[in-house]
């Protein structure tokens, strides 16, 4: 029962982390430009301290597996991003 449900949270903040971060990715590639660096600064600065904002989101969140979702996913969005700024 434990390993479906690490299942269901894995590939759920993986999605949500794709989701976001190429949508992002797509807007800072497409228009870049200032609206490019600041979301890039900002996806830097998400990938310095992406631990912590996990932890800050758990915190704030409270308990919950949605929650676990939502904070792993925001944690992965800057990697992802990062991917398809390359690809655009």
């Amino acid at each position: 029962m434990v390993r479906a449900f690490s299942m269901v949270v894995g590939v759920a903040a993986v999605l949500f982390g794709a989701v976001f971060g190429t949508l992002l990715g797509l807007v800072a590639g497409y228009f870049g430009g200032r609206l490019d660096s600041i979301i890039m600064r900002t996806m830097m600065v998400c990938l310095l301290f992406h631990l912590f904002i996990a932890i800050t989101l758990m915190t704030v969140l409270g308990q919950g597996l949605v929650n676990v979702i939502v904070a792993i996913g925001i944690a992965n969005i800057p990697g992802l991003h990062d991917w398809c700024v390359d690809k655009c």
